[in-house]
């Protein structure tokens, strides 16, 4: 699942290799995602 999370693999090639299981509305997750931008690799978790 982590994959689909960072974006290395689609949800839907991950449930064809068997790799996830889908249950309800699998449109629901892609939505999500769509709601979701880039990470920001300058963003500064701990700051001085």
């Amino acid at each position: 699942m982590r994959a689909a999370l960072v974006g290395a693999y689609d949800l839907a090639d991950l449930a064809a290799q068997g790799r996830a299981e889908i249950t309800g509305d699998a449109g629901a997750f892609t939505e999500l995602f769509g709601y979701l931008g880039d990470p920001d690799p300058d963003f500064a978790i701990v700051t001085p």
